[in-house]
């Protein structure tokens, strides 16, 4: 692939997606099979637009029978990625661990940065990556001992992040997490694709007063929510149709002045956020 132009204004670029959920089957909704020709199309798109970097949003890989079948498919996503010259950073998602540990995902992924959540720098910026694939007595999700609609960020991870946003400066910051911070009812209770504890996650966020945005997954259809300041978006999910016609993805702008937008392919919506 040719090599990426960078923005000569200070605007940031990077390219997202989220649930892709690759392997070798259909069921539903979800073609799961066509997903690594659909990221092969977004990669590409990713190298035409200068991204800086790529995030993936989690649920890279469906479930499959054995570990083995698993890691093959998690490298063929990774082969995928590795086409553009530019770092790729890894959200973990619930079905990226159904039969693989945190560990064994991040290692096999082909991550640079081998925790569960972390943090970086670029371009003037803090971004933050969150991991709420704990059970709620705190454990790991991991090797299926988990239930999809129940996650929480563990105490320790709240410290982390408390301490995490609070070095960050004045500079504006950015959260990738795979379930869903902003809160609605589903049948007259918590939609099962939000962190339990939410509502405490927020306010950490609110009241750093730095947070301008927050990106996830794992809600398939996408949405957008403002809360507080802080502009919620889920991608929709790339899995979902059949062929690259049905594809779901991203290129996301940072403009010095504080804009943010949202450049939408396939299924995605657009937006445009002005601070």
């Amino acid at each position: 692939m040719a090599a990426m132009t960078r923005s000569p204004d200070g605007t940031l670029v990077f390219g997202v997606f989220a649930d892709a959920h690759y392997a070798r089957k259909v069921y539903a909704d979800r073609h799961c099979e066509d997903s690594i020709d659909k990221l092969s199309a977004a990669v590409d798109r990713f190298g035409e637009t200068g991204s800086d970097f790529i995030v993936d949003l989690g649920d890279s890989i469906d479930h499959e029978p054995d570990p083995e079948t698993e890691i093959r498919q998690l490298v063929e996503v990774n082969e995928v990625l590795s086409r553009v010259s530019v770092p790729a950073y890894f959200v973990l998602g619930n079905h990226d661990l159904a039969t693989l540990t945190k560990e064994t995902f991040l290692r096999e992924a082909g991550s640079e940065i081998r925790e569960p959540y972390y943090s970086f720098d670029r371009g003037g910026r803090h971004f933050v990556v969150l991991d709420a694939n704990c059970n709620p007595d705190g454990s790991d999700y991991g090797a299926g001992n988990f239930s999809w609609d129940r996650c929480i960020i563990p105490q320790e991870q709240f410290a982390w992040l408390e301490a995490d946003l609070s070095t960050a400066g004045t500079v504006p910051c950015y959260v990738f997490i795979h379930e869903n911070l902003d809160d609605r009812e589903w049948e007259g209770a918590l939609d099962p694709h939000c962190v339990m504890n939410h509502r405490e996650v927020r306010e950490v966020l609110e009241e750093s007063g730095k947070v301008m945005a927050v990106f996830q997954g794992h809600y398939h259809h996408g949405r957008y929510e403002s809360r507080n300041g802080i502009h919620y978006v889920t991608l929709a999910a790339m899995v979902v149709g059949p062929g690259t016609g049905s594809n779901a993805f991203a290129v996301v702008r940072l403009h010095p002045d504080g804009r943010i937008d949202v450049e939408g392919a396939g299924r995605q919506e657009s937006y445009s956020f002005t601070p």
